[in-house]
Formats: structure tokens, C-alpha cells, sequence
């Protein structure tokens, strides 16, 4: 019990830091993008459901807003909790679609191998959909 409280405390906490540096990236992205995305770095790759989920969401949300930045050293991160049979169903569901948000060769090539090999069905369905989402951004030219 006292380490789930420990672990919502930690989550509350990194929210509020998060709603905090958003504010501060609109105004000077170019300083903070890096250290906002190295502190998330942690909470994706831990235990805690919860943190885990809203972290990768989190960075769902500042790819949209800044759809200049990379965010490649979230890549492998996403990449070992989209493969991890045992991460949180939530979590790895989350983990594609931010790594089909990215646009990046080696984030589709993840998303291409849950397609073709994962026991998951609903994750291999999402997955196989981002695919043909990408095929067409691709056919129309765009950005892959």
C-alpha cells in the first residue's frame, strides 16, 4: 500500500512538473525539449502503470506540439515496452502510437515487427493499422 502512494505521489508530482515545462516549451522550446524528454525517460520505463501510461501520452502530446523535435532518444525506450510481453497492455498500445507519431524509420520498423510477430492480437490489429497509415503517408508523398 505505502509504495502505491509512493508511486501516485510520483506521478502527481511528475504531472505537475510536466504541465509546468509545457508552459515553459512554448515560450523556449529550443532550451527545454531535450531535458523534458531525458526526465521522461524514467517513468517510461518503470513499473508503475499509471506513470508508465501517462508519461508516454505526455509525450504523445508535446510531439504534436512540437512536430520539429525528434524525440529520438525516446525510440528504443518505446521500442522495449512495445516488445515486452509482460508491460502493461495500456502502455504497450500507447508505446505504438507514439512511435507511429514520430514518423521515424526506426520507430515503424518496431511497429513492423509486433505486426508480423506478437501474441497480442489487438496490439498486432493496431499495429498492422498504424502500417497502413504510414504506407499512405508515404504514397501521398509525405513525411514518413
Amino acid at each position: 500500500m505505502r509504495l502505491k502512494i509512493i508511486a501516485n505521489n510520483y506521478f502527481l508530482t511528475l504531472l505537475k512538473y510536466t504541465e509546468l515545462s509545457i508552459l515553459v516549451l512554448k515560450r523556449h522550446p529550443e532550451n527545454h525539449l531535450k531535458q523534458t524528454e531525458e526526465s521522461l525517460l524514467p517513468a517510461i520505463r518503470g513499473d508503475f502503470e499509471g506513470s508508465q501510461q501517462m508519461s508516454i501520452q505526455l509525450l504523445r502530446q508535446l510531439e504534436q506540439l512540437f512536430p520539429q523535435y525528434s524525440f529520438a532518444a525516446t525510440i528504443p525506450t518505446l521500442g522495449k515496452v512495445l516488445k515486452d510481453d509482460k508491460s502493461d497492455p495500456v502502455a504497450r498500445r500507447l508505446a505504438a502510437l507514439a512511435l507511429d507519431d514520430l514518423h521515424s524509420e526506426a520507430g515503424d520498423t518496431i511497429i513492423k515487427d509486433i505486426a508480423s510477430n506478437c501474441d497480442d492480437k489487438g496490439l498486432q490489429t493496431l499495429c498492422n493499422a498504424l502500417l497502413v497509415r504510414t504506407d499512405y503517408r508515404m504514397n501521398l508523398g509525405g513525411k514518413n
